[in-house]
């Protein structure tokens, strides 16, 4: 073959590469990561540099940003700081990028969940990513999770004030109004004929770095009431109960894969339209001690 044809070939590769593909959009991200090595991929595709020529441009070392996108280490603040400017994003774009990265490493609970609420604020991302949106309002307030599961009560109504009298901790009329017009809205709910309120099957998955972090905040609300029912519950209607123990790392998994056994058990215990209270359900496992 003549190079004048390998040449005509070439050309026409990257231009096949060039049509069929995407500029990634960093708001249909929820891991800074995987924009990234989406990223990297798009200006490959294009004949533009790789992932090397990439951290050559920033000026990070050639294995730095691979070990960062396998996840052997975080992204640090500085190198950031280098990256943004080479993907040549608009204002609004490198801001939410900066916010995922906190997402993903903030150094505290605190630092993360600030993040998340900024994130709910951009128009892209609450036009692409309904259904995330959707899961994180649901998880945003303890008592829209419990009113769904009130359903499963005898003798249910759909009636705030009647919610409200059944709820122990204190939330308001408008509050409630509110959860149920979101869980009806959003299919949580069905209301069938004659009035009859059901469950649905719909499920809130939680995969993505953001709504771990969404997830996290509403443990950290349960927690908070499970706190409270030590002095506003009898002690025949509670069962709080830890363990403290010293085991090898070797074994976490096997701890986990247990408490994942006994919340199945636990599920199988429901009779919808049999109940007579809503439970919070929590096995707490977590480190006291740094690894040496």
């Amino acid at each position: 073959m003549s190079k004048r044809k390998k040449t005509a070939l070439s050309k026409n590769k990257i231009s096949n590469r060039i049509s069929e593909s995407v500029r990634p959009d960093v708001f249909a991200f929820h891991d800074y990561r995987e924009f990234l090595s989406a990223w990297i991929e798009y200006t490959t595709a294009l004949g533009g540099f790789s992932g090397r020529e990439f951290s050559r441009r920033v000026g990070l070392s050639p294995g730095y940003l691979p070990s960062v996108l396998k996840r052997r280490f975080d992204l640090s603040q500085k190198a950031l700081k280098k990256i943004i400017p080479v993907l040549k994003l608009e204002s609004p774009e490198s801001a939410y990028l900066k916010l995922l990265h906190k997402i993903s490493d903030g150094e505290t609970q605190i630092v993360r969940s600030a993040a998340l609420k900024e994130i709910q604020k951009f128009r892209n991302f609450r036009r692409i990513n309904t259904q995330e949106v959707e899961a994180y309002r649901y998880l945003s307030a303890w008592h829209i999770v419990a009113i769904r599961e009130m359903v499963g009560l005898k003798y249910f109504k759909l009636d705030p004030k009647w919610i409200r009298k059944r709820l122990r901790f204190k939330v308001s009329i408008a509050e409630i109004r509110t959860a149920i017009d979101f869980l009806i809205d959003h299919g949580f709910l069905v209301v069938g004929n004659h009035g009859k309120v059901m469950t649905s099957d719909l499920n809130v998955k939680c995969s993505t770095g953001v709504y771990r972090v969404a997830l996290a905040e509403f443990h950290h609300q349960m927690l908070n009431l499970a706190i409270e029912s030590i002095y506003s519950s009898m002690a025949a209607e509670r069962n709080l109960r830890s363990y403290t123990l010293s085991i090898p790392d070797r074994k976490i998994a096997e701890l986990k894969e247990i408490q994942e056994e006994a919340f199945r058990k636990i599920a199988s215990l429901q009779e919808p339209g049999t109940g007579e209270s809503v439970y919070q359900v929590n096995f707490v496992a977590f480190p006291l001690t740094k690894a040496d």
